[in-house]
This record gives structure tokens, sequence and C-alpha cells, in this order.
């Protein structure tokens, strides 16, 4: 999977409509917005993460679905960049 582009966290949290939905999963993009209305869990729930990262839900939720993965490839739209911030080392869940 080639990067298609880089989206800064700027650009990112502009895309939060309707008709221009994009989420960032584990540092990647995914154009949603016309996977909405096919969302099994109701496009409210995609359109609440529109526009950042959602990363930790979609582990929550997603955490041993190898489909959901596949599903996802034909939404990718590319890269978030990662040295735009400082990252920290994952702490545990306690």
């Amino acid at each position: 999977m080639a990067p298609k582009r880089e989206f800064t966290w700027k650009e990112l949290s502009s895309l939060n409509q309707e008709d221009n939905a994009h989420v960032a999963v584990r540092g990647k993009v995914y154009d949603v917005s016309t996977f909405l209305n096919r969302h099994p869990g109701g496009k409210d729930v995609l359109l609440i993460g529109a526009g950042s990262d959602v990363t930790i839900v979609f582990e929550t939720y997603h955490a041993f679905s190898d489909s959901v993965s596949k599903v996802m490839e034909k939404y990718y739209a590319g890269e978030l960049i990662s040295d735009e911030f400082p990252t920290f080392p994952e702490r545990g869940p306690f």
C-alpha cells in the first residue's frame, strides 16, 4: 500500500464533515465519507471521530478482526505526518 498523500494534523482536523470525513488509524488516514452509511455501528460513530486519530477506539472495537482491516484498505487516503508533534511511548492499560 503506497502512500497517496501526507496529511498534517491540521489538515486532518478539517476533514470532519459528512461529505468529506477522514479518520486516522495507526498513522494511516482513511476517507470514510462513502462508508458512513454502511458502517455497522452507524454513521454517527464515524462522524464523532472524523477529523481525528481514532486508533484507540478502533482497536477497542476491532482488536481481533482482520476482515475490518481488509475493508479499510479501499478507503486508504494517505499517511499522517508523524513528526509534526512529539510522540511518547505507549503506556500499558493501567
